[in-house]
């Protein structure tokens, strides 16, 4: 054990102040946090960085790699950096969103009748792909974003926690 006991008290009753905003951390605490969790400084001063806020589902015929793992970064400061535009302009998202009671074990009709359903509440018509993306955004608040992946990726989803931005309480 490093430091003792006494050491170990003064650490956790000066993250207590930093927490409750009594103490600012100084640059050598924060360099040598960065340092301790291995991750750069930015992570904790980029209010663009998302690490830990969306998780990602790729439609993919390939396993995940580092190019995966890279483009999970990028669009996670996208996500971030949305979030951040939105609160700018003062625009507020509702946490309320419909959800789709299928599991791994529905059967397909049941998948069937809830895209039905979905097709329905948003208003589709007979060709849901056409109006999806407009629809996603004006009625339920979802951004659709689209980008070029490398080969073997044809698609992702992004499940994001509800907070208007990662780095503020």
């Amino acid at each position: 054990m490093v430091g003792g006991k006494k050491s170990q008290t003064r650490t956790c009753l000066s993250r207590t102040a930093i927490e409750a905003g009594e103490r600012s951390i100084s640059p050598d605490e924060l360099a040598s946090l960065a340092e301790t969790l291995e991750v750069s400084v930015t992570f904790f001063t980029d209010r663009f960085v998302a690490t830990g806020v969306a998780v990602f589902s790729f439609r993919a015929e390939i396993d995940k790699d580092d190019k995966i793992t890279d483009f999970e970064d990028l669009a996670g400061r996208w996500i971030a950096t949305y979030r951040e535009l939105e609160e700018e302009r003062g625009e507020r998202r509702s946490l309320l969103l419909p959800a789709l009671s299928l599991t791994a074990g529905s059967r397909f009709e049941d998948a069937l009748a809830a895209a039905e359903d979905v097709r329905r509440s948003l208003g589709l018509g007979p060709y849901p792909a056409d109006e999806l993306e407009l629809a996603l955004g004006r009625d339920w608040g979802i951004p659709v974003f689209f980008f070029d992946s490398h080969s073997g990726v044809s698609g992702a989803a992004s499940s994001a926690s509800p907070t208007t931005s990662p780095r503020r309480s």
